[in-house]
């Protein structure tokens, strides 16, 4: 893996875990989605797609997170909602950061 995707890969990693912890309705066919995309995520990471193309997935996260909260699915707590927002929000901030982009 390029050594400039290793930071945002461990952040992939990591943010794959909380999400996992922070769900209160697995079953639910949003958290699945929502969970796929994450695992797509971390393997365009890891594959060293284009940080445009990482960015987008990041972007489609980002509205399904949303969009699970405005609908209250009940996947996860609003709090733990917001949380995720943000982050992939900050995440977005550095990708347009990286080379290449």
């Amino acid at each position: 893996m390029n050594t400039n995707y290793e930071p945002l890969h461990k952040r992939v990693k990591d943010l794959q875990f909380r999400y996992h912890d922070a769900l209160d309705n697995p079953r639910h066919p949003m958290a699945r989605v929502i969970g796929k995309e994450m695992r797509e995520l971390k393997a365009d990471v890891e594959m060293g797609k284009m940080p445009r193309t990482i960015e987008h997935r990041v972007k489609v996260l980002e509205h399904q997170i949303k969009q699970a909260q405005r609908n209250d699915y009940g996947i996860m707590s609003p709090n733990d909602s917001n949380s995720f927002h943000h982050e992939f929000e900050h995440m977005s901030q550095d990708i347009r950061k990286m080379p290449h982009y």
